[in-house]
C-alpha cells in the first residue's frame, strides 16, 4: 500500500513538474513571439527626409541636380528599408514618441547612406542632443542648496 502511494505521489510530482515546464515554455513563447510584435518601434521620418534633402541640395549645388524620380526612388527605398528593419512590427513614423522600445532611425540612415547630422533641429536626434547638453550644463553649473536661503542670495 505504501509502495503504491509512493508511486502515485512520484507520478503526480512528475506531472506537476511537466506542467510547470510546459507553462514556463508557453509564457516564454507568449512574451517573445506574441508581445514582441507590439513593441513600440520608432523611425524619425523627418530626420531621414531632411538629411536626405540636404544631401540632394548639396549635390545640386555641386552640379548633380536631383529629379523627381530621385525623390520617388528615395521614398520607395526608405519605406522598403523601414519595413525590412521592423519586420512585422508596427512602426511609428512620428518624431513625438518618447521612450520607444527600439529606434530604427540610425540603422535605416546607415543602410541608405544618410548623414543624420544634416537633419534639422526638430528631429529626435537633435532634441536628444539638446536635452543632453542641458543636462550637462546643469551638472557643470554650481548648485545651490535650497535648504540654506543665505547661500542662494
Amino acid at each position: 500500500m505504501l509502495k503504491s502511494a509512493a508511486v502515485v505521489f512520484s507520478c503526480l510530482l512528475c506531472c506537476m513538474l511537466l506542467v510547470a515546464a510546459i507553462s514556463s515554455v508557453v509564457v516564454f513563447l507568449y512574451h517573445h513571439y506574441y508581445l514582441r510584435p507590439h513593441e513600440m518601434i520608432v523611425v524619425d521620418f523627418r530626420a531621414l527626409s531632411e538629411a536626405k534633402l540636404s544631401q540632394m541640395v548639396e549635390d545640386s549645388r555641386n552640379g548633380h541636380p536631383a529629379s523627381a524620380t530621385d525623390i520617388k526612388k528615395f521614398i520607395g527605398q526608405l519605406h522598403q528599408v523601414i519595413t525590412e528593419e521592423a519586420g512585422q512590427r508596427p512602426v511609428y513614423l512620428a518624431g513625438a514618441v518618447f521612450n520607444p522600445s527600439t529606434n530604427l532611425t540610425s540603422r535605416v540612415a546607415a543602410r541608405l547612406s544618410i548623414d543624420l547630422g544634416k537633419a534639422g533641429s526638430k528631429t529626435l536626434p537633435a532634441m536628444a542632443d539638446r536635452v543632453a547638453q542641458s543636462v550637462q550644463q546643469k551638472k557643470t553649473s554650481p548648485s545651490t542648496d535650497i535648504s540654506n536661503p543665505a547661500q542662494s542670495e
